[in-house]
């Protein structure tokens, strides 16, 4: 999980279904935790086929390079599929004493199906439920009670049926978190995974592509549709 410091979310209605906001906001990595600091960007709600609206907002990463690297930094990497639909998701909000937004996540419940990598210590074993978190999404809602999804730099939720590589580290809490948004993710279906205006994605080719040749990925199954 990490912390925010923001200024506050102005909204404005401009139209029926779009709607402006200022959000200030960036993101640095360090080994331990995700910290969104300072930077101002101007984003805006669209409107999404389930009618939820989405916030993206700007974010900087801890530079992964590399399948390698991405390996070599990752405390636990698994396949595994969402068990539960977004909506339905445990979905995590923290607020300054002026209401103002500073943090969000999402606690996304998995079926591991393969365990690639993992501590000697924790008891993780394939065909059990786990709880990990993606730092990079959440759900909130306005002033009018409408739901808004709230994501950084155009992440893409994990989707329930679907089954994924992901690379998590520990953070500060002892979960277990998605590591740098969507280089921390691999989507294993036959079907190209949807990433929005996701800032880096030759960064995420690149390293998918060098995933499908690593000797540790031998056995995960779907690899080659990365």
């Amino acid at each position: 999980m990490s912390k925010i410091k923001t200024t506050k979310l102005l909204f404005s209605s401009i139209a029926i279904v779009s709607v402006s906001l200022v959000f200030i906001f960036s993101l640095v990595l360090s080994k331990d935790k995700h910290e969104r600091q300072i930077s101002t960007e101007e984003v805006i709600l669209k409107q999404e086929k389930d009618t939820i609206k989405t916030l993206s907002v700007e974010g900087n990463y801890f530079p992964i390079n590399s399948a390698r690297e991405l390996y070599d930094l990752s405390e636990l990497v698994i396949v595994a599929e969402p068990v539960d639909d977004f909506l339905n998701r445990s979905h995590v909000n923290f607020y300054s004493d002026d209401n103002n937004l500073e943090d969000y996540y999402t606690e996304t419940i998995v079926n591991v199906k393969q365990i690639i990598k993992k501590p000697e210590n924790l008891d993780v074993f394939e065909n059990i439920e786990l709880t990990i978190v993606e730092p990079s999404v959440g759900l909130i809602e306005n002033s009018k009670k409408e739901k808004i999804k709230i994501v950084t730099d155009g992440y893409s939720e994990l989707k329930k049926n679907e089954n994924y590589l992901i690379f998590l580290m520990r953070n500060v809490h002892g979960d277990y978190a998605l590591i740098s948004n969507e280089l921390s993710k691999y989507n294993l279906e036959s079907t190209p995974e949807t990433m929005g205006h996701y800032h880096h994605e030759d960064i995420k080719t690149k390293i998918g592509n060098e995933l499908i040749l690593m000797e540790e990925m031998s056995t995960v199954i779907g690899i080659k549709n990365l």
